[in-house]
């Protein structure tokens, strides 16, 4: 674990440095640059937005930060800090070109890095930039089916009928959308309320599904001021063995109220959540 993290803050010091001439560079004229940030939730089609975004990458010839460790995901200061500090830099980037951040495991969620999310946004802004924050979900249901599928296919002895009441896999989108990877969360209680939630859903620009990554492509390709670039295939995807019954689906419904509220709310009027949630 310590050899993976170790590599993990070099390779991110590295990066860091490489950008370093971009990110504290003077401009003599006002420049244009965009920076998308993408919170990662598991199971939700994340590993295929981030092989998008990478050919988004090599299409415009930019840049891509991880923040992703991987394994035995515990809290790890020195990672943080690092992070932190990676944010912090944002508002002196200027360059006519984009920055895509990716965050997925190993680090705070969004909760936790409210107040510094919000300031780097506004700092973005006021200094002529476009930033966006995007993210991903999927119908709850499918998302627990696509959970113990993925579970089985590590050999794990799982089932629709072995998923206890609080287990992990209820209102993990949530929760991880909150607070990170459970072993960040598992052993506390975990507080989710509407208010807590709606305030977070805000700070992101744009919520997709899963079932419609048609309107993410869009977006990208619109963003981004390119054309038709996508990948067909899926990526990382369980490999789907076990179907839920209907009983175990009312179950199920029965223990994922947050993550039906989550998808309801961004399927009211599609991903544009400002629409949804006004401040």
């Amino acid at each position: 674990m310590k050899n993976i993290i170790t590599t993990f803050l070099l390779s991110l010091k590295k990066k860091m440095n490489q950008l370093e001439g971009i990110l504290f560079k003077k401009q003599t004229s006002k420049p244009t640059f965009k920076v998308l940030y993408f919170y990662h939730i598991p199971k939700c089609g994340g590993t295929y937005t981030l092989r998008l975004l990478q050919k988004f990458q090599r299409k415009l010839n930019s840049d891509l930060i991880s923040f992703n460790i991987l394994n035995k995901q515990t809290r790890n200061a020195e990672a943080e800090a690092e992070q932190l500090v990676f944010l912090n830099s944002l508002k002196n980037y200027s360059v006519n070109k984009v920055l895509f951040i990716h965050q997925h495991h190993g680090f705070p969620g969004i909760n936790d890095l409210y107040e510094h999310l919000s300031r780097v946004k506004k700092e973005v802004r006021k200094n002529g930039g476009k930033i966006v924050f995007i993210t991903m979900i999927r119908e709850p249901i499918s998302h627990i089916r696509s959970m113990v599928n993925y579970k089985r296919m590590k050999n794990k002895d799982i089932n629709f009928d072995s998923v206890p009441s609080g287990s992990i896999v209820y209102d993990k989108m949530s929760k991880f959308f909150l607070y990170g990877q459970p072993k960040r969360w598992k052993s506390e209680k975990v507080y989710i309320d509407k208010e807590l939630l709606n305030k977070n859903i805000r700070l992101f620009d744009y919520v997709f599904t899963l079932e419609r990554m048609d309107l993410l492509i869009d977006f990208l390709n619109n963003f981004l001021e390119t054309e038709d670039v996508v990948i067909s295939r899926k990526i990382n995807a369980s490999k789907i063995e076990l179907f839920p019954t209907e009983e175990q689906k009312r179950r199920f419904l029965e223990n994922i109220h947050w993550d039906t509220y989550f998808y309801e709310v961004v399927n009211k009027k599609g991903p544009e959540v400002k629409k949804i949630l006004p401040e």
